[in-house]
């Protein structure tokens, strides 16, 4: 490559600044709030209702099967272009539904990646083809000079140990190094993944820049060939945006140290020859550039994006909980005020006259309970008129608003 290096990390510093992911990591902070009920916030007063309606939670969790099931299976299909290529079709459609459903685990990925498209709009997949090489540790038993031998000689496999014996002949343990490469889909989460701000649509191949952040051990970066010296300077096992508590493994072994790395897709004039190349860029670090691991020139972005209403002409589209946002905040609002209109007429407040009264009767209460009193008029109750019938009208008129915003309810 032509272009030097300090201009290469210059272009993704302001690519990297260019990007607002900070949007989709707080929207998905609120979603997931409100579908554990935590958000509307509890009023934090002394015996008022703390409850919170759940429906953002109940819709998502009605739409799932149906999404997952239409989705998974053999929803892909290859089609035969002539009598003849019948059988090799079938044959595509087989091989490509085991790569995802069964060498993949694909119904996780599906299901992650779609509960992120109903809840904040936007579900991601990332696919590749891996052709990282695998070390698999194998043991031969009852081999000959012969066969030892062939093992010693083949570069592929490390011979680690070897016991003879008399009666058994020769056992051996030796890893083998596998090169055999194979699809790959994991579903993204919101705070690992970048992209370009002036994306005006879901389809991530107009995207002039995407980006991939996670952590990685420096033993899965050693194995895939990267500089050993760049690996080992790169220390920082922080992401800029955390989902939960997170605390690094206190571990001896450094082969098991997290190290933050990025993989970076941005179409860059790499050769200077006045036309944009699709390239990958590893780096460490996330919002600054570290140290670059490898740059090369790709054919296509290996992302995906879904999104359960799409927006026209925009990235992030319209989830579940923004249809249902407002309606499970007026459900909440009137079953916390129902219910406090329900305590106070089962416990209405009193009117003592001083002095009239044992005030320790009336500090305990209880059905039938005896209240010790001078006079028949020394305790008067106050409290108002129970309105549970015009509460359950507004809970109708919020679940049909909820059937209507989302087309789903408990029945279909």
């Amino acid at each position: 490559f032509m272009m030097d290096l300090d201009e290469i990390k210059g272009i993704l510093a302001a690519e990297i600044s260019n990007c607002d992911d900070d949007f989709l990591v707080e929207r998905k902070r609120t979603a997931e709030r409100y579908y554990q009920g935590e958000l509307p916030l509890p009023p934090g007063i002394k015996g008022r209702s703390s409850v919170v309606s759940t429906d953002v939670a109940d819709c998502v969790e009605w739409l799932l099967p149906n999404v997952i099931e239409s989705l998974s299976g053999k929803s892909v299909k290859f089609m035969p272009m002539s009598a003849m290529d019948e059988a090799q079709a079938d044959l595509e459609t087989d091989i490509t539904h085991f790569t995802f459903s069964e060498d993949n685990n694909g119904y996780l990925a599906l299901y992650e990646a779609a509960k992120d498209a109903l809840l904040t709009g936007v579900g991601m997949f990332k696919i590749w083809y891996d052709d990282a090489p695998e070390r698999v540790v194998e043991s031969y038993a009852g081999i000959d000079e012969n066969q030892l031998q062939a093992l010693l000689s083949d570069p592929m496999v490390e011979v680690t140990e070897i016991e003879r014996s008399e009666t058994e002949g020769i056992r051996v343990t030796a890893a083998r190094i596998i090169r055999q490469g194979r699809v790959r889909v994991q579903a993204l989460p919101a705070e690992e993944f970048k992209v370009a701000s002036d994306l005006h649509s879901l389809d991530l191949k107009e995207a002039r820049f995407c980006a991939h952040t996670s952590r990685r051990t420096v033993s899965d970066l050693l194995s895939e060939g990267y500089d050993p010296d760049q690996v080992e300077s790169a220390s920082d096992s922080y992401l800029q945006h955390e989902i939960g508590d997170y605390n690094s493994a206190d571990t001896s072994d450094d082969s098991q140290r997290l190290v933050v790395v990025t993989e970076a897709y941005l179409r860059i004039d790499i050769n200077e020859d006045g036309i944009a190349e699709l390239c990958k860029i590893t780096y460490t670090g996330e919002s600054t550039v570290d140290e670059v691991l490898d740059i090369e020139e790709v054919a296509e972005m290996p992302f995906v994006a879904m999104s359960a209403i799409p927006n026209p002409h925009k990235f992030v589209g319209t989830s579940i909980f923004d249809r249902l946002r407002q309606v499970q905040d007026i459900k909440t609002a009137v079953l916390r005020s129902t219910l406090d209109a329900f305590y106070q007429q089962v416990n209405r407040i009193k009117v003592v006259q001083e002095g009239q009264v044992n005030l320790d009767d009336l500090l305990v209460n209880r059905p039938g309970g005896i209240i010790r009193a001078k006079s028949h008029n020394a305790v008067t109750e106050l409290g108002g008129t129970f309105f549970g019938g015009e509460a359950l009208q507004l809970l109708q008129y919020a679940d049909e608003q909820k059937s209507a915003r989302v087309g789903v309810n408990p029945n279909m």
